[in-house]
């Protein structure tokens, strides 16, 4: 505290409304801090910020730690689970180019996030949005709170609208060859169908309302639950694949029809008319989205010893687990049905149409998940929104927030209700918002930061690397528009 009675600015840095910096030693907490005359002149100068993408976050920034770091960069890429899409386009890939373009996103990953972690260091703020409008300017972070804006709704309707197919797949399961079986004549019926998805789907939009505004579930807790659950997945997978390739190879495979050969290096399929290759891209670039929550952790980071080296260790070793799984789940995905492939794997049909009780139990656990991670999503809209439409960051309390909460989560399950194509969902994510997100914001920021011109060869490379990812992504996103129309 200065002798004018004020607290400095940097003691009070916020890095959204209602997510305040506060003294390390004491129990965090989002509530809103005490007022400025009642602060602590003590307070340290290192600050800690609460960021509302996971509960695991708030401890790791109080002292972030390497393993810490890579647990919460593998399970918030993993998150929306979309990378159980991929085994979709595999078929066009071939299994060996789906593994190589894996890893080479997770290069490119990698390669982003130490770029941001060079601008932080030059840099006092920890928001995302903050560092984009000091390096970058106001009209930059406000387009960056527009992307954010988007890519956390689209999130919201493909986490709420994949929540149905799986209830679906469960009762048709479990209502195989018995006194239900008639749900399935039901469900073939397209009033049938609309008549279960509408109310489904709204009480679906309510409970992710009620978690999101009561806060009645700890996000850390739903962070644990949701790498548990994808290694359950994962688990079960693997147990699967080699019965279900068995019965492939048995059943399906003809030697005489190429159609249901099994692709492991073929790559012209992916660049044909249905631009598999820029589709299959936009998927792996939603599934490596991060960047929102790394600043943060950046800071953190920077008040420890060797924090380049730590912070690098820990980046490397959540880029590589996250790339280790998500092979591990298309080589596994892939296997369980090479022959066609389903928009999500786990809507796989079981092989001689008997009963897969560990299907039944991953799409259950999957769909708990599913709402459960939807609120975080909301957040991260929630905060660009008050960054890009209010002048004081405070004034969505009260009222107005549980109206706009209500809102839009109830508006995100009315529109996953009409749009249900869930690869198309994960190419706009990708395509549309992860890249610019995840790539090219990241590169103009570094070059910005570098203290050099703009147009020194060492930004150009990084500045054209970031844009022709963006170009990848906006002919993926833009193929995929297209065929939504016209089909």
């Amino acid at each position: 505290m200065n002798e004018s009675g004020r607290v400095p600015e940097e003691k009070t840095n916020v890095i959204a409304p209602g997510f305040h910096t506060i003294n390390p030693d004491t129990r965090l907490t989002t509530q809103t801090p005490p007022p400025v005359n009642s602060v602590d002149p003590k307070l340290s100068s290192r600050n800690v910020t609460i960021l509302p993408h996971s509960g695991v976050v708030r401890t790791l920034l109080e002292k972030p730690t390497i393993l810490g770091t890579c647990f919460i960069i593998t399970h918030v890429c993993l998150g929306n689970f979309s990378i159980f899409s991929f085994s979709q386009k595999t078929k066009s890939f071939g299994l060996f180019w789906m593994i190589f373009f894996t890893i080479i996103i997770g290069l490119i990953n990698y390669w982003a996030i130490m770029r941001s972690f060079f601008a932080s260091i030059k840099c006092k703020d920890s928001n995302y949005s903050q560092v984009t409008e000091q390096f970058l300017g106001i009209k930059a972070r406000k387009f960056l709170n527009i992307l954010i804006i988007g890519y956390s709704f689209l999130c919201m309707m493909y986490l709420i609208g994949l929540t149905f197919p799986l209830i679906g797949r469960i009762i048709k399961i479990l209502a195989y060859n018995n006194q239900y079986q008639s749900y399935n004549t039901f469900l073939k019926e397209k009033w049938g169908k609309d008549f279960i998805k509408y109310p489904f789907l709204i009480c679906v939009g309510f409970c992710v309302y009620i978690i999101s505004y009561f806060k009645f579930i700890k996000l850390r807790f739903i962070g644990f639950f949701r790498m548990i659950t994808f290694s359950l997945c994962i688990l079960i997978l693997i147990i699967q694949s080699n019965s279900y390739y068995k019965y492939y190879k048995e059943t399906i495979f003809k030697s005489n029809d190429k159609n249901t050969y099994t692709n492991w290096t073929n790559l012209k399929n992916a660049f044909s008319s249905k631009m598999d290759f820029f589709k299959g891209l936009c998927i792996l670039f939603a599934s490596y989205t991060c960047m929102p929550i790394m600043f943060p952790i950046f800071e953190g980071f920077k008040s420890q010893e060797k924090p380049f080296k730590k912070t690098r260790t820990s980046v490397i070793l959540g880029t590589l687990l996250t790339t280790v799984l998500t092979i591990i789940s298309i080589i596994c995905s892939y296997l369980i049905n090479p022959y066609s492939p389903e928009e999500f794997v786990f809507f796989r049909k079981n092989k001689n149409n008997g009963k897969d009780i560990l299907l039944v139990i991953t799409n259950f656990f999957i769909v708990i998940c599913l709402i459960l991670t939807a609120p975080r999503y909301y957040l991260m809209l929630k905060i660009n929104f008050k960054f890009l439409f209010f002048k004081d960051k405070n004034k969505l309390t009260g009222k107005l927030n549980n109206f706009f909460t209500f809102i839009f989560c109830l508006g995100s399950a009315f529109a996953s209700i009409y749009f249900d194509g869930f690869l198309s969902y994960l190419c706009y994510i990708g395509g549309f918002f992860s890249v610019f997100i995840s790539y090219l914001f990241p590169a103009l920021i570094y070059a910005k930061s570098s203290g050099k011109n703009i147009k020194y060869w060492n930004n150009l490379i990084h500045i054209i690397f970031a844009f022709i990812l963006c170009v990848i992504g906006l002919i993926g996103g833009i193929s995929t528009l297209v065929d939504d129309i016209t089909h």
